[in-house]
């Protein structure tokens, strides 16, 4: 099991100053583990708090307001739970090292390609219905090896994130979802390997970067000495078709590793 973070209490938490962060536990959410990034590069402190994944959650929505994980409290400031409202925060704590480009095409190109990652209907929104529909199969295949139907033993985190993410999505569309994008950012790193830059955007280090590497976790899992998932979860990311496996090239992978290396605790710890 991966080593953990030293997470306080709610109770505890709601009383300190500075930076609050409510994180996944347990597993390498990747919208946590971006969160966690963006404030590392910028050597931005945190106090981490437990968010159990498809629980109830009571305190933290008490504390909180927000059912979901990352979440952003700072000092007596408001809750900040969407991915960009937590990399403008970082940005405004610690305005250096950008991570937001500075001319506005850049800034443009980037937060459209962090969308395309992060956002609803982006790459780790397709690639959690995937996951859900995978964890729903297996647990009405364990149901009926017990001779027991799947109503019966109802599996409530699952369904509490299905109402959540897109209860009425379909597979198909998710897969086809994915490709795109993986296509997309793979031209993207083409196109400016023409320019001479390693990054996505511009000649520096992103949040874009950032959040690739992070999310790429949900289909090519980090090696266990650096991020030393679940088994549960590391079988889960591995999961993927042969349309997937071709999207994820090695120019992808190469720069997710690097990024990776650059920007995340090893071994990452949850």
């Amino acid at each position: 099991m991966p080593r953990t973070l030293e997470y306080r209490p709610v109770s505890e938490a709601a009383n300190l100053p500075g930076l609050r962060l409510v994180l996944n536990g347990g597993v390498p959410g990747p919208w946590s583990e971006a969160a966690k990034a963006v404030f590392r590069v910028k050597g931005i402190d945190f106090v981490p708090v437990a968010h159990e994944g498809g629980s109830e959650n009571t305190e933290l929505v008490a504390w909180t307001g927000i059912a979901n994980a990352p979440v952003a409290m700072f000092a007596d400031e408001r809750p900040r739970a969407h991915w960009s409202e937590i990399l403008l925060l970082a940005e405004r704590l610690a305005p250096l090292p950008r991570l937001i480009p500075e001319d506005e095409a850049g800034r443009v190109l980037m937060m459209g390609l962090a969308h395309e990652i992060c956002g609803e209907d982006g790459l780790g929104w397709n690639r959690r219905l995937q996951m859900l529909d995978s964890s729903e199969a297996s647990a009405r295949n364990k149901a009926a090896e017990k001779a027991v139907s799947a109503a019966s033993e109802p599996n409530e985190r699952i369904d509490r994130m299905r109402h959540r993410y897109s209860p009425n999505a379909e597979n198909a569309a998710a897969e086809r979802r994915i490709v795109q994008i993986l296509a997309h950012l793979d031209a993207a790193l083409a196109d400016n390997r023409l320019r001479a830059s390693k990054w996505l955007v511009g000649e520096h280090l992103t949040a874009a970067d950032i959040y690739w590497a992070a999310f790429a976790n949900l289909f090519a899992p980090l090696p266990p000495e650096i991020c030393p998932m679940p088994t549960f979860y590391r079988t889960g990311a591995e999961q993927r078709s042969a349309e997937v496996t071709k999207a994820l090239t090695p120019a992808l992978l190469e720069h997710r590793d690097r990024v990776a290396a650059l920007c995340f605790e090893a071994p990452m710890r949850f």
